[in-house]
C-alpha cells in the first residue's frame, strides 16, 4: 500500500474567533480549509501513514 505524509507547505493558523479550530493554507497552490485541532495535531505527528489507515471513523475527523 501506498505510503503517505503530510506536506511541508502547509501552515496552520490558529482562529482566535473559535476555540479548537485552525486554517490550514497550503503555501504552494494556496488552497484553505478550516478544522478541528485534533486535524491538527493528526497531520502534525503524521497520524496516518498509509492509505489502509484512512478508516470511515479517520475520515470522520476531517469534517
Amino acid at each position: 500500500m501506498e505510503t503517505l505524509r503530510t506536506s511541508s507547505y502547509i501552515i496552520p493558523v490558529k482562529l482566535e474567533s473559535e476555540e479548537g479550530k485552525y486554517m490550514l493554507i497550503h503555501g504552494y497552490t494556496g488552497a484553505v480549509d478550516i478544522v478541528s485541532e485534533s486535524v491538527v495535531l493528526c497531520l502534525k505527528y503524521n497520524e496516518i501513514k498509509k492509505l489502509s489507515d484512512l478508516t470511515l471513523q479517520a475520515l470522520q475527523r476531517f469534517k
